[in-house]
């Protein structure tokens, strides 16, 4: 399993550069992400004004259609999100990724260079190849 944090998951339905390879990794992998995921896309959907409702309804049938582990992060991951935000100055929404990928053991795929910049300290965060 690969965590991907949602500007992994956006280039999927949003062409731009990373897109292929955002579609290699998400369509031949098993994936995790935090619940906060859903709430980023939704959020990415609400912005994206010239997007119809039906195509907005569409997009997120295609998420659930990913084969996409989500995960609620217990009371000791918020507390290391709170650490991470700390330690290298990044959101809390960045570091509920990078707690949930520690927590887990796993690498965690982001398509936003200045998160893998901020944790370059952290071996098992990289860039969308």
């Amino acid at each position: 399993m690969i965590i991907v944090d949602t500007s992994v998951v956006a280039k999927l339905f949003f062409p731009e550069t990373g897109s292929e390879s955002a579609k290699k990794l998400l369509l031949t992998n098993p994936l995790g992400a935090p619940d906060l995921l859903l709430y980023e896309f939704s959020n990415i959907l609400a912005y994206r004004t010239y997007l119809s409702l039906e195509d907005k309804k569409f997009f997120l049938k295609e998420l659930h259609q990913l084969q996409l582990e989500l995960f609620v992060l217990p009371q000791p991951g918020f507390d290391r999100v709170v650490e991470l935000c700390q330690e290298f100055h990044i959101t809390a929404y960045d570091a509920s990724f990078v707690a949930l990928a520690e927590r887990l053991k796993l690498e965690l795929i982001t398509a936003d260079l200045k998160l893998v910049r901020q944790v370059k300290r952290l071996s098992f965060v990289h860039a969308l190849n």
